[in-house]
């Protein structure tokens, strides 16, 4: 489905003037996601990732996309793999709601962890990656990432996510 949105123009001219005249913007949902719609954007030839809040009624402290956005920048300055970011938006004027935008990365997407189709040496490495990439996204200071505040260092973690799935049920 393509979507155009004059409203996304005015700000992606600011913070990502082109050499080029503007040529018309366009998003294409992404089919699959869990939570946060997320769009392919291309912008005069800039292709980039629109992640938004869902409209409607949210839970409390549910889609923080500011908080991706935020995990995501400091994860890219130690040169872990993810997307770059490019833009985060708390003017929910533009689009309906907050949002962000990263650089887009083609590639493949396994929807199933059994990997049909590939040959076992190909699931073997991508295993054996998996595993790198957790055990360096593990060995990261927090602080040093600038990330400490997200963390809650108390033992009360269990309590605490039950204590918010039950509210999110209740409510």
């Amino acid at each position: 489905r393509c979507i155009r949105s004059p409203a996304l123009v005015k700000p992606l001219q600011t913070q990502l003037p082109t050499q080029s005249p503007p040529q018309p913007l366009s998003l294409l949902q992404f089919n699959g996601g869990q939570s946060n719609p997320t769009f392919y954007l291309n912008y005069n030839g800039l292709e980039l990732v629109l992640r938004k809040k869902p409209f409607g009624k949210l839970l409390p402290g549910a889609h923080a996309i500011d908080r991706e956005y935020t995990m995501i920048s400091a994860l890219k300055k130690v040169n872990f793999p993810v997307p770059e970011p490019v833009l985060y938006c708390s003017d929910a004027s533009i689009i309906g709601t907050e949002f962000y935008l990263t650089k887009f990365i083609k590639g493949r997407i396994f929807r199933d962890p059994l990997l049909p189709g590939l040959m076992p040496e190909e699931r073997t490495q991508i295993y054996i990656e998996l595993v790198k990439v957790l055990a360096q996204l593990h060995s990261f200071d927090i602080k040093k990432l600038g990330l400490e505040s997200y963390a809650k260092n108390d033992k009360g973690y269990y309590t605490r996510q039950i204590q918010t799935w039950s509210r999110n049920y209740k409510a």
